[in-house]
């Protein structure tokens, strides 16, 4: 078999040979290409439009749940100060004694406002408000006025919590300034079964047998816990009281005190302690509530009956409970307090060392925050400021010292 060493193969078509596209045809296909592309482009649309409703759709129902009430929480914000040497709308001064001349330098109690307390509660959009401003704290609402209480009740409990620290202000001062001064202390409410049968009220205590049964005149709350501090719970304690202008000897069951850090018995009774006649405080403080002003009020109290501003001419603020023996005890909001403080112009606070935890941190820039415990390191704290003198102690320094 023979082949060929030179092969020929076929000649491809030059582009002069080609065939032409018919007009018709090629505007077809342009025309459903043009189509394909309309299509999914109102595809693309229609598929953003269902996204942007989406979106608008969960906005607008957070927005709307936004406005939703809760009534689990509350807000706590700065307050107003109350300069308790002034005037109440140029009528009468927040604390008065009577027969002693009014103080010129301001010495505040400070105030927390609260939002939430009422039935409406707060929205949803007023706590996240609060969460991202610095001077606001959300609190558990159940902390500072429980649902399960009604609003009147709890401002009944405030009202009544004024009340009581009011007349322990008057008392703790007496007890500073004019230890010796003879009160006369007369039954309020009888709280024990035992208390119950044996008083009545308005029984003024006239004298009591001490543990080494000797008859003891009563003349001060101060002398009346000190002789109970070494009666024995559980034990009879004898009492002579005034009843209708008559004395009479009752006999009472020595009760356990609530309070551990307490030694001894107590009466089961809750008193009324009037300092001698001449010097009656009143006060001006109808719309605020609770026990945190008592230092204050203490110390203006006491200030006013040795005639002298403790501080000198610097304004001073502060907050803290006060009891009948002069001690002074922690309180919520102290934050917002020191806040409040501090936009109204105060560079010295007087807080109680039980609140040190929260000062360290939230102190206001330029404030100078002077922790106390008792009513007397309170006019200490005031006269050294008066002196120029730093503080003899701080918030850190206790914390330090508790580790």
């Amino acid at each position: 078999m023979s082949h060929d060493s030179n092969p020929t193969f076929p000649t491809p078509p030059t582009s002069s040979s080609q065939t032409a596209v018919d007009p018709k045809v090629q505007a077809e296909l342009e025309k459903e290409v043009q189509a394909g592309i309309d299509s999914q482009l109102r595809r693309e649309r229609k598929r953003r439009l269902i996204a942007l409703c989406s979106v608008l759709s969960v906005l607008i129902l957070v927005g709307l749940l936004g406005f939703l009430p809760t009534s689990d929480y509350v807000i706590e914000s700065p307050g107003p100060t109350l300069n308790v040497n002034a005037k109440i709308e140029g009528k009468n001064e927040v604390v008065s004694v009577k027969n002693t001349n009014t103080l010129t330098t301001p010495l505040a109690m400070t105030t927390v406002s609260v939002q939430g307390c009422d039935d409406k509660g707060i929205t949803y959009w007023q706590l996240i408000k609060s969460e991202l401003t610095s001077s606001d704290a959300v609190v558990n609402r159940d902390n500072v006025c429980p649902k399960n209480i009604s609003e009147k009740t709890v401002s009944q409990m405030n009202a009544a919590q004024m009340t009581g620290s009011q007349d322990s202000a008057v008392v703790a001062a007496w007890q500073l300034t004019k230890p010796d001064a003879k009160f006369t202390l007369t039954v309020e409410q009888a709280v024990t079964d035992s208390a119950k049968q044996a008083f009545n009220k308005g029984d003024k205590l006239v004298s009591i047998v001490d543990a080494d049964s000797k008859s003891v005149q009563i003349t001060s709350y101060k002398q009346l816990r000190e002789v109970l501090e070494k009666m024995t719970p559980g034990k009879p304690i004898k009492i002579t009281i005034e009843r209708d202008s008559a004395t009479q000897d009752v006999s009472v069951v020595g009760a356990k005190p609530e309070d551990s850090s307490r030694k001894g018995a107590m009466l089961g009774i809750t008193l009324n302690v009037n300092p001698p006649a001449g010097h009656e405080v009143t006060y001006a403080v109808e719309r605020i509530g609770g026990p945190s002003a008592g230092m204050i009020f203490a110390l203006d109290i006491a200030q006013r009956l040795e005639g002298k501003n403790y501080a000198g001419t610097t304004p001073v603020a502060g907050t803290g409970t006060i009891d009948l023996s002069g001690n002074v005890g922690a309180i919520g909001g102290i934050k917002q307090k020191m806040l409040g403080a501090k936009r109204d112009g105060y560079k010295v606070f007087l807080a109680p060392a039980g609140n040190c935890a929260d000062v360290v941190g939230n102190e206001p820039k330029g404030m100078t925050v002077i922790p106390v415990s008792t009513l007397s390191e309170a006019r200490t704290a005031m006269q050294r400021v008066a002196a120029g003198q730093a503080p003899a102690t701080t918030c850190k320094a206790i914390l330090q010292k508790q580790k």
